[in-house]
């Protein structure tokens, strides 16, 4: 009976340390940048190319947009830097967005490259003037 007690207690205290080192990682899985930021990106014959302020990027996931309106029509990806004044290179590994109302989630390589900050970078589309506004964040859950 003594040996059995003993086993259940130590299957317990097992159970105890996995369940708390499982939490700990959800955790610092949780630790991306995810809150939102309202942006407008706005193109024109003057302006070819508009980008949203510079974010800190947390973790390899992908770029958060979420379009409530958009006029014209305009194109997006990612650019990265390695702080919050360097230059802004592409990151978007060859994925361009042409964004309508709703959800984006937009591939990029930015914290995998050693870049911390992200942005948005909008393109003329297919007409010369378009724009959207919306929310974003540099990471995604």
């Amino acid at each position: 009976m003594a040996k059995h007690r003993l086993a259940s207690k130590i299957a317990c205290s097992l159970f105890a340390v996995v369940t708390v080192a499982t939490a700990g990682m959800i955790t610092a899985g949780a630790a991306g940048n995810i809150s939102d930021s309202n942006f407008s990106l706005s193109i024109n014959q003057y302006q070819y190319t508009d980008y949203t302020p510079r974010r800190e990027k947390r973790d390899s996931t992908s770029v958060y947009m979420y379009v409530k309106s958009k006029v014209g029509s305009i194109r997006t990806h990612v650019v990265g830097a390695t702080d919050s004044v360097a230059n802004l290179t592409n990151c978007s590994l060859g994925y361009y967005y042409t964004p309508g109302t709703g959800v984006t989630y937009m591939i990029n390589n930015v914290y995998e490259t050693g870049k911390h900050y992200a942005a948005i970078r909008g393109d003329q589309g297919t007409t010369s003037t378009g724009g959207i506004d919306g929310v974003w964040s540099p990471d995604s859950v």
